[in-house]
C-alpha cells in the first residue's frame, strides 16, 4: 500500500497512470488508490486523474519508442535513441521549454551528448489538450517533480512561438528567455 501512496513522489519506473492500472489489477484497496490519486493531483495543482490517464496513454503509444517506458531513453548501440526524461532538468524545469520542444521540435546535442534519433519532431498539429496531457504525465512520472501543464499554458506558448519555423537547439531554446 505504501508503494502506491508514494508513487507520485518516488522514482518508480513508468508513468503514474500505468502504476495505478497495475495496482488496480493487483486488487489494491480502493481507499489506497483514492489516496494515491489525491496525493498525485494535490502535488500537481489539482489536476484530474483523467489528464494523467490520457497523458499516459499518449506516452505509451508514441513517446516510449524513443524515451523508453521507464523514461530513461531507449538503448541504441553504444548510446541512447533519445535523452532520458526521468530526472531531466528540462522536464522538471520551466514548463514552457517542454511545451516549445513538443510544439516546434528539438535537434542537436543536449548537455554535450548527441542522441541517435537526432531530432524531436515538431508536434504543433496536436491539440493544446493533447500536449498538456502528455507533458503533465512526463513531468509527474519517474520521480519528476514538475507542475502540471494546462491547455492554456500550451496555447500561450503556441501563440508566442508561431514565428519559429525550425526545430530548437538547446542554445536557441535556452537563449529565448
Amino acid at each position: 500500500a505504501q508503494v502506491v501512496l508514494s508513487a507520485g513522489f518516488s522514482r518508480t519506473p513508468g508513468p503514474a497512470a500505468a502504476l495505478l492500472e497495475k495496482a488496480k489489477a493487483s486488487n489494491v484497496a480502493p481507499d489506497v488508490l483514492a489516496a494515491y490519486v489525491k496525493n498525485a493531483t494535490s502535488r500537481l495543482g489539482g489536476i484530474k486523474e483523467a489528464q494523467l490517464s490520457k497523458g499516459a496513454a499518449i506516452y505509451q503509444s508514441l513517446c516510449f519508442s524513443c524515451h523508453g517506458m521507464d523514461g530513461k531513453g531507449v538503448d541504441a548501440g553504444a548510446g541512447k535513441l533519445a535523452p532520458p526524461l526521468a530526472g531531466s532538468k528540462i522536464a522538471n524545469g520551466d514548463k514552457s521549454n517542454m511545451i516549445k520542444i513538443v510544439l516546434r521540435g528539438l535537434t542537436g546535442p543536449i548537455d554535450g551528448k548527441t542522441y541517435l534519433g537526432q531530432i524531436m519532431v515538431p508536434m504543433a498539429q496536436e491539440s493544446d489538450e493533447w500536449i498538456a496531457d502528455v507533458l503533465t504525465e512526463v513531468r509527474s512520472g519517474w520521480g519528476n517533480t514538475g507542475d502540471a501543464v494546462t491547455p492554456s499554458d500550451v496555447a500561450k506558448v503556441r501563440a508566442a512561438t508561431t514565428g519559429v519555423t525550425e526545430p530548437y537547439t538547446m542554445e536557441t531554446l535556452l537563449g529565448e528567455r
